[in-house]
């Protein structure tokens, strides 16, 4: 299965098969060793899929993906089944070939580094392909790449779920670049066909909150990590939803204001609608909302600014 390539298919590779789990400095300098004698060659790497290894090869597959983006490498990344082992008869047509590199590259580990990642210790870092590798290679954000998370905002409107959800989806873009994000905002989501027909009765409400839930979930099934704000006022709809996607890759952040602060914001005017009686049923105000018993995470808007919120929900993705 073809994972990757920016290279035209029809020109032959230099081929390099192995795990990789995870890709280092030794591997690469393999890799550039023979892309020095022959700069024109596309690269050709092949991930084996085994099912013992820390790493998911899909995760690897990413890893040397960024390897190859970050220094300009052109090839084609595959994952192939296991390798029990290599034959060939007479006249393959192409080489097999061992590269020879320094010694102090030969002793550069795999097993080490794994064991390192395990006990906490840092100077496996300097030994792996990139900068951008270490962040991958931590448990969380390797599971992020494997399984995607979904970090539910929840709370009434006016509280702050949508400033909290775009600054942190900025936040991590910058430190975790690599990772595949989406965001989902309720009043974005409202506009789209998806919620189309749908009003504001409870039964509609449930309705489009059950909808975001699976689409999150059909994002996160890619390795995505999905930042959802949607007041969600059903306690019940959100445990089903948790429930639906997951309990170990969903996060629930409660983002509370108190009533006179959601009053005096009132950003989009729909309080000052619901108190001249041109709205029914606004959540937080002639409407229930069904405040989370144990979220991970409970952003106080009121009394806390925008960075310490976004700060207390990037922790409890990332620590």
């Amino acid at each position: 299965m073809i994972y990757y390539s920016n290279a035209s298919l029809d020109r032959p590779h230099m081929t390099f098969v192995g795990r990789w789990t995870p890709f280092h400095k030794g591997h690469t300098t393999l890799i550039d060793t023979k892309r020095k004698q022959n700069p024109d060659l596309p690269v050709l790497i092949l991930v084996r899929s085994t099912n013992y290894d820390a790493y998911s090869p899909q995760t690897r597959a990413e890893m040397i993906k960024e390897w190859m983006r970050e220094n300009h490498v052109v090839g084609t990344i595959m994952i192939i089944p296991d390798v029990e082992g290599v034959y060939w008869g007479r006249g393959v047509g192409y080489k097999l070939e061992k590269v020879e590199v320094e010694e102090a590259v030969t002793k550069i580990s795999a097993t080490k580094i794994r064991k390192g990642i395990g006990n906490g210790k840092v100077d496996w870092a300097k030994q792996v392909a990139s900068e951008r590798e270490v962040g991958m290679l931590k448990p969380v954000t390797a599971q992020i790449i494997e399984k995607g998370m979904v970090v539910w905002l929840t709370g009434c409107p006016s509280a702050g779920k949508t400033t909290i959800a775009k600054a942190l989806y900025e936040k991590i873009k910058e430190t975790h670049p690599f990772l595949k994000m989406q965001l989902l905002d309720g009043d974005v989501m409202r506009g789209t066909p998806i919620a189309e027909g749908l009003g504001f009765s409870p039964e509609d409400r449930a309705l489009h909150i059950r909808r975001m839930g699976h689409l999150a979930k059909m994002f996160a099934d890619h390795g995505i990590l999905v930042i959802a704000a949607f007041i969600s006022p059903s306690a019940d709809i959100r445990a089903e939803i948790r429930e639906l996607i997951g309990r170990k890759r969903y996060v629930e952040v409660f983002v509370n204001a108190s009533k006179t602060v959601r009053l005096a914001r009132d950003v989009k005017g729909l309080y000052k609608k619901a108190i001249n009686g041109e709205i029914e049923n606004l959540t937080g105000f002639n409407a229930p909302y069904d405040r989370p018993i144990s979220p991970q995470v409970v952003c106080h808007t009121h009394r806390e600014d925008w960075e310490e919120s976004v700060k207390k929900v990037y922790e409890a993705i990332f620590d």
